[in-house]
């Protein structure tokens, strides 16, 4: 690869160098990146993981932060001498042993130098390198929060509280993954797959929003309704058989980013998936559609949509979306909506929408690929 990627990735590294230190995560001194006896003893997978098995068992901040060093000096010496692919297998086993050890912010630090790596040498995102380098950072991730929310909730007599920052730490490494598979990669907006684990992280971590964004791009429409069905945030206590319930309006959110993306089968097949697992009278859903002047009626709003796009009626479309009383409040209670419904109009009956709103509604598509979010709207 080029020397300027070379500069480009160790000014990256030292950049997240400096940041560990304002963290409080170094006080150890540097090995020198030009190798010597430490990086020389762990040329192998082997030679390394038993080197920082060594350093890591103190459980101290300066060895956890030493073994950062000697693992990224590793993996910056193959990706220099232009082998990428044991770079990227190193980083790999590295990233996981921290892992394993219960480093996840000292983990993470080095996730992300791995993936600017793969960035500045052109790494494809294929087949093999999601599941030979995502996948299993991705696991190891899910291993070690499970293993500090059982200590966490030991300690803290059932306060999981602690758990928080580690799950913020898997959805930035994730975050990072699906930007270079949308860069390097086959699919526009990342691949699936990372979607898909960007998706639970993000509703195991209480972020509904990211959950349902990613799980469309992951299209699995079958997971994003059991979630919904299923995360205590959605579904609190005494919610009633209203059609605006917490879970509704993630649904709506859900059905609207499917059909936005043209992808009317998956809508389909989150509405009847969620229906399956409802317990409402869709009968009296319904009816309060067509008669309630107070609460708007997200789940037979759906249902109604999904059907008017099967169809070419754009009366029907203007109907739900602005004539019908219950249709018009629900828009108007949730501006984030309008963007999604300006391109379900001009996708599926040839609804023109102004410049301006075209060009927002292109953008905002663009950006939830990558960075995740339904925004303030909802």
């Amino acid at each position: 690869m080029s020397s300027a990627a070379a500069r480009r990735y160790a000014r990256q590294v030292k950049a997240r160098r400096a940041a560990a230190a304002e963290n409080g995560v170094t006080s150890a001194p540097a090995l020198a990146s030009g190798g010597g006896p430490a990086v020389a003893a762990a040329d192998s997978a082997s030679g390394l993981a038993a080197r920082m098995d060594s350093l890591l068992k103190t459980g101290s901040g300066p060895e956890s932060y030493e073994a950062l060093q000697l693992a990224s000096s590793v993996v910056r010496r193959y990706a220099k001498a232009g082998d990428v692919a044991a770079a990227m297998a190193t980083g790999t086993t590295a990233t996981m042993r921290l892992l394993s050890h219960g480093k996840i912010p000292t983990a993470t630090q080095l996730s992300r130098e791995l993936i600017d790596m793969m960035m500045d040498y052109h790494a494809t995102a294929t087949d093999e390198t999601i599941r030979d380098v995502i996948t299993p950072i991705h696991e190891g991730y899910v291993a070690a929060i499970a293993a500090s929310v059982a200590s966490s909730s030991t300690e803290n007599d059932g306060d999981e509280s602690a758990e928080d920052p580690d799950r913020e730490h898997h959805i930035s490494f994730l975050r990072d993954a699906v930007r270079w598979t949308d860069k390097l990669g086959t699919f526009r907006h990342g691949d699936p797959r990372v979607h898909a684990h960007l998706s639970s992280a993000s509703f195991d971590a209480g972020r509904w929003q990211d959950g349902v964004t990613h799980g469309v791009y992951a299209e699995d429409p079958k997971f994003i309704a059991a979630r919904l069905q299923s995360d205590p945030e959605l579904n609190p206590p005494g919610g009633g058989n209203a059609g605006d319930q917490p879970r509704d309006v993630a649904l709506t959110a859900a059905i609207l980013m499917f059909l936005a993306l043209e992808n009317a089968r998956d809508a389909s097949a989150c509405l009847r998936a969620f229906l399956e697992a409802d317990r409402r009278d869709t009968k009296k859903l319904t009816a309060a559609f067509l008669t309630s002047k107070s609460s708007p009626n997200y789940v037979t709003f759906c249902c109604s949509l999904v059907r008017i796009c099967e169809t070419d009626n754009s009366g029907w479309f203007n109907w739900i979306t602005s004539g019908s009383q219950c249709g018009r409040k629900l828009v108007e209670q949730n501006k984030g909506l309008q963007p999604y419904l300006t391109k379900i109009g001009k996708v599926y009956f040839g609804v023109q929408p102004p410049p301006s709103m075209l060009s927002m509604m292109e953008n905002m598509m663009g950006m939830m690929g990558g960075m995740g979010g339904m925004g303030a709207g909802f």
